[in-house]
């Protein structure tokens, strides 16, 4: 876990500080502060491909204009939560007040404007984008940006503490559970952005709903090695051109998103069980063990086996 501090520093060397590291960490951002004090402190925390930070800060705001989108080039999402304190978002022509344990979604790749104008305490979850157009199309995302969904209750609610308690989960538990936090972060985000207001069109609530049937009958079935995609198709009623149309929205393949979560499971089951490689080759639907590690050594970088040896 990293932790930068500005408590105690000159004003404006802390307000430099400040705006060379939310730069770093998210996105190149403007910084515009008042004058005075400025007490800021920030912990990161990575949990496999996700970064989750938490932060405590003076007032101030944030903007990320197009000229930066272009010098940069980063197109991350970050999921916000205020924790204490309200800020007032603005992106894609919507402006939202985020208080109560409220969270929002903002994309990097587009301009936004974000206040904060009294003292502050925030998580934010900074998600690569293919993490989440593999599991909603750029159009909905586009329609879900500044919107303030609910923290009191609800998906909302559970998303909301959710990611207030995985930085302070113990290290080893991060390292060893990482898979099945970046799973249930990502599940309950977009559980949240699709059970809220953005979502209005009924051929796009079509589109999520068979997309997410989709997903869901390959997961339950991603132990077996011998389903093939025709079969996926006549079980949710659909043709193949069409399953394909799905996943291609989202940025993928029916094939290419299985391989992903059959990694991710089989990530999951190497860190948390004692379970043979051979076994879990076989529980994660690869043809053979051979399969299984050339697979994976692709996908992760290094053997199973050696996957598993890493501290």
């Amino acid at each position: 876990m990293a932790l930068v501090s500005t408590t105690g520093m000159d004003p404006r060397e802390g307000r430099a500080l400040w705006s060379e590291t939310i730069s770093s960490q998210y996105c190149e951002l403007d910084l515009v502060a008042p004058k005075g004090r400025f007490d800021s402190s920030l912990f990161s925390r990575p949990v496999g491909e996700l970064d989750f930070t938490w932060m405590m800060s003076a007032p101030h705001t944030v903007v990320r204009s197009p000229a930066m989108i272009a010098s940069d080039g980063k197109a991350d999402f970050l999921l916000c939560l205020v924790t204490q304190g309200f800020a007032e978002v603005t992106q894609d022509g919507r402006t939202s007040l985020l208080q109560d344990g409220a969270v929002t979604l903002m994309d990097c790749d587009r301009p936004f404007r974000f206040g904060l104008p009294a003292d502050f305490e925030q998580v934010v979850v900074r998600v690569p984008r293919a993490q989440l157009l593999a599991r909603l199309p750029e159009s909905v995302l586009a329609e879900s940006t500044a919107c303030a969904l609910p923290g009191r209750a609800g998906i909302g609610g559970m998303l909301s503490q959710f990611v207030q308690q995985v930085p302070r989960l113990d290290p080893v538990s991060v390292q060893r559970s990482h898979a099945v936090l970046v799973g249930s972060t990502l599940d309950l985000l977009v559980e949240a952005l699709t059970a809220g207001p953005a979502l209005t069109g009924g051929a796009e609530r079509a589109r999520r709903e068979d997309l997410r049937r989709a997903q869901a009958l390959l997961r339950k079935g991603l132990h077996d090695a011998e389903r093939t995609m025709p079969e996926v198709c006549r079980a949710l009623g659909v043709s193949q051109r069409r399953l394909q149309t799905l996943f291609a929205e989202a940025g993928t393949s029916p094939s290419a998103w299985l391989q992903e979560e059959r990694i991710a499971r089989a990530r999951q089951l190497l860190r948390t069980t004692e379970l043979t490689a051979e076994e879990i080759a076989h529980q994660c639907g690869f043809r053979d063990y051979s399969h299984f590690h050339r697979t994976f050594r692709k996908h992760v970088g290094t053997a199973p086996g050696a996957f598993r040896r890493q501290p």
